[in-house]
């Protein structure tokens, strides 16, 4: 088999398609490299706790996320950790924050925290 792919998302398929033995070719449209989405991209690592649980969506990222952090430690690339921040909108459920916390926890944030609105405001 073969494919021709380009941007984030195709070198993400080509990769794993070349892993899987396909012949691949990766191409641009542009004159240079990382002059779309690919050098725009802020270098954070998504968990995924937006996506629906038990969609495709969700499983992509949860496991891009996980061979993303072996990959750099395979290759000696430095990462931060950082977490994130999720807010309480009006119309959420106070308990919701505790469920994003423990899917945050569970997609392998584990710099992941709740605070409280006094601690954000202290920061």
């Amino acid at each position: 088999p073969h494919c021709k792919v380009g941007g984030v998302v195709g070198l993400s398929v080509l990769r794993a398609a070349t892993l899987q033995g396909w012949r691949c070719a990766l191409v641009e449209s542009q004159n240079e490299l990382l002059t779309q989405a690919s050098g725009s991209n802020s270098g954070i690592a998504c968990t995924g706790v937006d996506a629906s649980p038990g969609t495709l969506e969700r499983a992509l990222i949860r496991d891009a996320n996980s061979q993303f952090r072996v990959y750099c430690q395979a290759h000696n690339l430095p990462t931060r950790p950082c977490g994130s921040l999720v807010c309480l909108w009006p119309w959420d459920d106070q308990d919701r924050l505790d469920e994003v916390l423990l899917e945050s926890l569970d997609a392998g944030d584990t710099h992941a925290q709740r605070w409280t609105s006094e601690q954000v405001l202290a920061e």
